[in-house]
């Protein structure tokens, strides 16, 4: 029996030494100061050796932690950026107003105060920010008014920046972005976001011939960063040329699974001239004021162009939606991570508003990312040996590589749930998002600074729908983008509970004559989107 078990106990001798070797060899390779500890390492790892076959899989997947040298966070609110101006900033607004532009970091001799006269002498490829409250309460410039003014400055490429001090004018002046840039380019479809507000709002613009970019930012913590993002994306995609810079374009190879598939299909259509038109917020960022987190989110709908000879009863069209948590801080453990298009919800707008369209599915198909699924690894003695053999080459390939890699992304991995299916395809798709081990794991993992946790998800390959009513003009709420998250994060002590937050959908019109008017939607008060830190006792548990 003694001569029996004596392999068995060798082998679980190997497995340790070499989970012992792992160790040591990240050590060095981190920190050749921690090779002191060696000893105590060794003494450690005998006292393992009863029992190591039993919690090697828990001994491996600790081990496979220690390469990212999970930090404690230290809680210190960051500072919100200034608001950083790529071109000069033609202003329609008040001194007061101007003031606020330049208290919020814009450098004063970027900005040239102008009024509304001068807008058709503008060069192209400008900033045009307006203050709708002064122009509208005392240039008595109406929303109808402002629409007709605003044709020219989306058609040269200008950067439209406007800014309302109420919520409820929000709906109504994106309505004259789109309606403005649906009768310059005579387009048959028209569309913009609506992005729940609770503030004064920048409502950032701008478009060409078959594509609109519309974001509210809503006025709050570092929201500059949000518009500075709005405007390097405008530079991206309006290959603005800045002095003598050229700025150039994505590029065109792209996987939805993990990267936003908005500004390639975009950039395709634009490329390409394809009789498609796209509608999208644009990357939106929300930051963590305590953790250093920034959340992301984008969104787009893209469909084709209906001749206007024939009369149809749907349009193919694609939802495209992108989340993306990039980490400020190590050591957050993750509770939940949600994206969704749901275009049941939608219905349901649709119903209580009084549209008389619906956007669905063709055959249910298109969904993406498929639905996979995160389990253990159930594996023998001999095979865990060789794995962790492997393991000590790989973890210091990553650990070397870790010192000077930039944004890595996490392996991520979607469930796919379909609920309260609707009429004709009409469902909502949840995906719930489990965060992997980059290893030979799968399983959920503290974050790690300066690592990136995206998933591009949607109805692509033209298997979405839009049933229409022929030859009318017709109405409909896009399906609703959905995103959240928690992390909890340990300082001291207790947790700071970090929750992100996106919802939005688009208001799509068609319109065979491709001549619009204000058609004014009233104001919705909700969550909007958010990154929130919060100090409490306890991590809240949602399974």
């Amino acid at each position: 029996m003694i001569m029996a078990s004596r392999p068995k106990w060798s082998l679980i001798a190997s497995v340790v030494a070499l989970i012992i070797l792992d160790a040591l060899l990240i050590a060095a390779v981190l920190s050749p100061s921690v090779m002191s500890s060696a000893s105590s390492l060794m003494v450690k790892g005998t006292n393992m050796l009863s029992g190591a076959l039993n919690t090697v899989l828990n001994i491996a997947y600790r081990l496979g932690l220690m390469k990212r040298v999970v930090a404690r966070l230290s809680p210190m609110p960051t500072k919100p950026q200034p608001l950083a101006l790529p071109a000069t900033a033609y202003v329609v607004g008040p001194g007061q107003f101007i003031s606020g532009l330049v208290s919020a970091g814009a450098p004063e001799s970027m900005i040239k105060p102008i009024t509304l006269g001068d807008l058709a002498s503008v060069p192209n490829d400008s900033i045009i920010i307006i203050d709708w409250d002064y122009v509208n309460e005392t240039m008595h410039v109406n929303i109808n008014q402002l629409a007709k003014l605003l044709g020219n400055v989306i058609s040269r490429g200008d950067l439209l920046i406007l800014y309302a001090e109420s919520p409820r004018w929000v709906l109504p002046l994106e309505d004259a972005v789109a309606v403005a840039w649906g009768n310059y380019f005579h387009s048959i479809v028209i569309g913009y976001p609506v992005v729940a507000v609770n503030a004064s709002t920048y409502l950032v613009a701008f478009g060409g011939r078959n594509y609109l970019v519309v974001n509210p930012v809503q006025v709050g913590y570092d929201y500059t960063a949000a518009i500075n993002e709005l405007m390097r994306y405008w530079l991206v995609v309006g290959e603005v040329r800045v002095g003598s810079a050229y700025l150039m374009s994505p590029g065109s190879t792209v996987t939805l699974y993990d990267q936003d598939a908005c500004p390639i299909v975009l950039e395709q259509v634009k490329a390409y001239n394809l009789s498609e038109w796209v509608f999208t917020t644009g990357p939106t960022p929300e930051y963590g004021n305590l953790t250093g987190d920034e959340y992301v989110y984008d969104y787009c709908i893209t469909g084709i162009y209906p001749s206007a000879r024939i009369v149809t009863s749907s349009i193919p069209v694609e939802y495209l939606g992108f989340n993306n948590l990039e980490a400020g801080s190590s050591g957050g453990d993750w509770v939940d991570y949600v994206v969704g298009v749901n275009m049941t919800t939608a219905y349901h707008i649709d119903q209580e508003r009084g549209y008389n369209s619906y956007m669905a599915w063709v055959l249910g198909g298109g969904a993406q990312p498929y639905s996979t699924s995160c389990k253990w690894f159930m594996l023998s003695a001999p095979q865990m040996s060789v794995l962790i053999g492997q393991e000590v080459l790989q973890l210091i390939y990553y650990a070397k590589s870790m010192l000077n890699s930039t944004s890595p992304v996490y392996s991520l991995a979607p469930s796919l749930i379909i609920t309260s299916p609707g009429p004709e395809g009409a469902a909502n798709l949840i995906w719930s998002i489990g965060v992997k081990n980059q290893n030979w794991f799968c399983m959920p993992v503290p974050t790690q600074a300066g690592y990136e946790y995206p998933v591009g998800f949607g109805v692509t390959d033209a298997q979405g729908a839009w049933y229409l009513n022929p030859s009318r003009v017709n109405t409909a709420a896009s399906p609703v983008l959905y995103g959240e998250g928690t992390i909890c994060y340990p300082p001291t002590s207790g947790y700071i509970v970090e929750d992100f937050f996106s919802e939005v959908y688009f208001i799509i019109q068609y319109n065979p004559s491709a001549t619009y008017t204000i058609n004014p939607q009233s104001y919705e008060p909700g969550p909007g989107t958010y990154i929130t830190n919060l100090y409490s006792p306890t991590c809240p548990n949602y399974s």
